[in-house]
């Protein structure tokens, strides 16, 4: 009697496990030492497109492209050493449709001896497809980033450089390593803390963009700087964007105009206080002559 409760314990976790196993959201395979799949659940039977007939008995290598084989081969092949693996694998369904799956794999053991091998997939395509259109979406913000001339970075709230254009690169003559992390008052500025003029800090304060000008003594040039709030979805700002542009030439053509505009009044001045000399000369001329006539008329 109790040997009976017993075997139909067991039979009932077998069913249970069997079940769980069957009925899995992930898609699960087996395939024995030769490679040859001997067993797939219903899941992977869905996302597949084909039945257990179909596929059981054939090697698992008809489910990979060519030019991956290699790696999967010597995945399996570790994994009948005894080692568990985990790695991501696109997979070939048919009419040409490929999944990617984020695969766990185990050795199946049986009286101290490998077996074979148990395969969980999870359908990562989505993901996958997400990350990339994020990943392409991100290469292209940056191509358009770097062709700006500006020398542009983006800000956290606490002063750390995040991301940089080329140009600010260039300018500042440093690799990556060296500016993203960095505080930009230390880096730019070479002060402990943001100098006193700091235009972000005064964005921090009421989350609005701002503009000034400014000399950078070191290099000899004249800038505009130019805050500009990153908000989230809530209206937070969360980051900025430090737009700096180069004016030195601007600012030098300004110089050399004001110059000659200054030279020009003084010019002007000279020429209308000889004008004015003249006329008070030809006035007192006149007199005299006036004089003379009449005294020669006497």
């Amino acid at each position: 009697m109790v040997k009976e409760k017993n075997k139909n314990k067991v039979e009932l976790k077998e069913h249970i496990f069997q079940n769980m196993i069957e009925y899995s959201n992930d898609l699960i395979w087996v395939s024995n030492n030769e490679g040859m799949i001997t067993y797939i659940n219903k899941k992977a039977e869905e996302v597949g497109g084909f039945k257990s007939a179909d596929i059981i008995g054939k090697p698992y290598s008809l489910l990979v492209p060519p030019e991956d084989l290699e790696r999967i081969n010597k995945i399996f092949n570790e994994t009948l050493t005894g080692k568990s693996q985990t790695y991501e694998a696109v997979v070939n369904l048919k009419d040409g449709v490929k999944l990617i799956l984020s695969v766990n794999a185990a050795p199946i053991v049986e009286s101290n001896k490998i077996i074979g091998t148990v395969s969980f997939g999870s359908d990562i395509t989505e993901r996958m497809m997400v990350i990339d259109i994020i990943k392409r979406s991100s290469e292209e913000w940056q191509n358009t980033f770097d062709a700006i001339s500006d020398f542009i970075f983006i800000l956290d709230l606490d002063y750390n450089i995040l991301r940089a254009n080329k140009a600010f690169y260039k300018f500042i003559g440093l690799d990556t390593k060296n500016i993203i992390g960095k505080k930009c008052y230390k880096l730019l500025h070479k002060l402990d803390e943001p100098w006193e003029g700091c235009p972000f800090k005064k964005t921090k304060i009421d989350s609005q963009s701002r503009s000034i000008e400014m000399d950078n003594p070191i290099k000899e040039n004249h800038f505009i700087i130019s805050i500009y709030p990153i908000f989230n979805e809530k209206s937070k700002m969360i980051e900025v964007v430090h737009v700096t542009k180069d004016i030195s030439e601007m600012a030098n053509t300004k110089k050399i105009l004001e110059k000659k505009i200054s030279d020009l009044e003084i010019f002007a001045k000279s020429s209308v206080g000889r004008e004015l000399k003249m006329i008070e000369l030809k006035k007192k001329i006149g007199k005299l002559e006036e004089k003379l006539n009449e005294k020669n008329g006497n």
